[in-house]
């Protein structure tokens, strides 16, 4: 058997509980609000849970990394002193959690979906909605929310990585180390921002995207489109950071951390 594949099969076998789980919640918080939508005759009850939902999956990925990466502290060097290399591992584990991610922020997705169509014609004037205006800005904030929630994740496999690397130095110290290290990150990264290579850097590649903006009207909601202009140069700029990081992680973790 493919080692990789070997990987990918236990580390799904340790998460299945949690990606089943996840996604088992989505259906019935979903279903639930419906039910409840339907007793009220408010099809608002549903929109608004389903949209907090789909929204705390920005979270997702980074709560399978952090789990996964606890159960493998139970029997740390025995994940460690394996044929595979940090990056594997820590891949392997990634990529499960983004598949996860993506089932459950799919089913997510088709019940906020539901939920604003429901409000068409009590909440949107009818003679305003644009389905496809609809999916576009839908799809944009999707793109996002994934965008994020593996940017996030991978930031916790750093700390998760410098923390394990500075409580082999200071045992009692690790967190206080970890919380002043990351805080330095944060602290460079808000001071670069500001500068003017960070524009260099960014701020190329615009284009044009199209996003619902509302407005009240006769106690209706009236669905206007919004342009914005956005750097590509952002997301790179970000991606870049975010594989550094990854990166950084798994050659800490082989050469480095010590069990």
């Amino acid at each position: 058997m493919n080692p990789w594949v070997g990987l990918l099969k236990k580390e799904f076998r340790i998460s299945r509980l949690c990606i089943f789980g996840s996604v088992g919640f989505v259906v019935i918080s979903n279903l639930i609000a419906y039910a409840f939508s339907l007793k009220y005759g408010d099809p608002g009850i549903l929109f608004v849970p389903s949209i907090v939902i789909v929204a705390f999956h920005v979270f997702y990925v980074a709560f399978f990394m952090f789990v996964s990466l606890q159960i493998e502290s139970r029997h740390l060097h025995l994940w460690l002193h394996t044929s595979q290399s940090a990056f594997r591992l820590l891949g392997a584990k990634l990529f499960v959690g983004v598949v996860g991610f993506l089932v459950s922020f799919l089913v997510a997705g088709i019940f906020a979906y539901v939920g604003f169509v429901q409000l068409r014609g009590s909440y949107i004037a009818k003679e305003t909605w644009d389905s496809m205006l609809v999916l576009n800005s839908g799809l944009i904030v999707a793109g996002n929310i994934v965008f994020l929630s593996i940017c996030i994740a991978i930031w916790l496999v750093f700390c998760w990585t410098v923390y394990r690397l500075c409580k082999q130095f200071a045992p009692k110290l690790g967190i206080i180390m970890t919380s002043i290290i990351i805080v330095l990150f944060a602290w460079l990264e808000n001071w670069f921002g500001k500068t003017a290579l960070y524009d260099r850097l960014t701020k190329w590649g615009y284009f044009d995207i199209e996003f619902i903006n509302t407005m009240v009207m006769n106690g209706k909601h009236v669905i206007l489109e919004k342009t914005e202009h956005f750097p590509l140069g952002v997301l790179v700029y970000y991606a870049c950071i975010a594989i550094g990081l990854f990166l950084l992680s798994a050659w800490l973790i082989d050469r480095k951390v010590e069990v």
